[in-house]
């Protein structure tokens, strides 16, 4: 398995070879505590991850992998307890952004979204002492 420097210093200029250096991101990339290079190497990949969804993006279930496989990760690290709660709300507010994504493949491609939407909402629902400012807590809905 490599290291994330070594990942990072391996970045391919070519656009066939990025899927591969994508995929083979270190898993320890994501576990915490993050480090400056941990974060630059999530920036990447991050950043890599949407420049693949764009590229593929007339190609809707393959620009939909994309998003699906960072809002994965993003997922895990949002779960993760012992990351810091910036770096929770970082990984939420991007998870925000990519399910809206998600959903215009899907409408492209004419899958249901049904569930999708409802794991998204229950997900964010049990985030919610995260995500929501102390007075809106309790005024919040329980699932």
């Amino acid at each position: 398995m490599i290291e994330a420097q070594q990942w990072l210093e391996n970045q391919p200029t070519e656009d066939t070879e990025r899927t591969n250096w994508l995929c083979a991101i270190p898993c320890e990339v994501f576990e915490a505590p993050l480090t400056p290079l941990r974060q630059q190497c999530i920036g990447r990949w991050y950043q890599g991850c949407l420049d693949s969804y764009r590229r593929h993006f007339d190609e809707p279930e393959q620009a939909e992998s994309w998003l699906q496989f960072a809002y994965a990760h993003l997922q895990s690290m949002a779960s993760e307890p012992n990351h810091m709660q910036e770096v929770k709300l970082w990984c939420l507010a991007r998870m925000d952004h990519l399910i809206v994504a998600i959903l215009e493949c899907r409408q492209k491609s004419e899958q249901a979204s049904d569930s999708l939407i409802e794991a998204h909402i229950a997900f964010m629902g049990s985030m919610q002492h995260i995500n929501l400012p102390e007075d809106l807590r309790h005024q919040a809905p329980q699932p």
